[in-house]
Parts: structure tokens; sequence; C-alpha cells
């Protein structure tokens, strides 16, 4: 499995090195969401408490508001930019597979050997439409 996540990677970088960028940062601002959903309203129930200022109630709800706020619009704009930039690879990929194959002796492309490798390969690459999707769920796991 490593090994196919590693050539899937290989792919990526070769054809479009920006989706890995956009990859790690979707998954970075995925993960802070949840972490401002915890830390902010102890802020704000230790502010209702204890010290009871109207004026710094108000910024950490701002704050908590526009960092939730901030972080869901980076997760979309990213997500958007990952489905453009998964399909750029996937587009050049198709297109260095067709050369390959064009190029290729025509007897290969018959033997048993070769239609059986090609089959494991497009199960493992096209993946029921999430193939290059793999990357995004790699860097989950990690």
């Amino acid at each position: 499995m490593f090994k196919s996540i590693k050539f899937l990677l290989k792919c990526v970088y070769k054809y479009n090195k920006i989706y890995i960028l956009y990859a790690l940062i979707y998954q970075f601002t995925t993960a802070i969401t949840p972490l401002i959903a915890i830390i902010m309203p102890k802020f704000i129930i230790d502010e209702l408490m204890e010290k009871q200022s109207i004026t710094t109630l108000l910024l950490y709800l701002v704050i908590f508001l526009l960092s939730i706020l901030c972080a869901n619009l980076c997760s979309t704009y990213l997500q958007g930019k990952m489905f453009v930039s998964k399909m750029i690879v996937y587009y050049k990929f198709q297109i260095d597979l067709t050369s390959n194959i064009a190029d290729s002796d025509l007897q290969k492309l018959e033997s048993a050997d070769y239609l059986d490798t090609k089959t494991k390969a497009e199960r493992f690459l096209y993946a029921n439409g999430s193939g290059f999707g793999l990357i995004e769920s790699a860097f989950n796991i990690l």
C-alpha cells in the first residue's frame, strides 16, 4: 500500500507540485477548526463566571467567530483548489499514460502479464473516481 501511495506522490510531485501544498494546508485548516471550538469557549465561560467584563467577553466572542469563519473559508477555498489541481494531475497522467502505451510494443500490450498488471493499476489509480484523491486520505492518516 505504501508503495502505491509513494507512486502517487511521485506522480503528483511530477505533474503539479502545488497540489501537495494545498493538501497539507487543507489538513491544517480542517484540524484547527475543532481546536478553536474547544479552546475559545473556555475563555468565554471563564470571562462570564469570574471577571464579567463585557468588553473582554465581546472581544473573545468576535475572535471566536472570526477564527471559525476564517478557518472554514480557507478550508472551502483549498478544497476547491485541490479539486482543480487533482484534475490537472489526472489529465497530465492520462496524457503520459497514453503516450507510453502508444510507444510500447504491441505484442506486450496483449500479454497476460501486462493485462493483469494494467487491471491492478487501474483499480488502484482510479479507485471508483477517487484514485488521486487518495493523497488527501494519506494526509488525513498522517
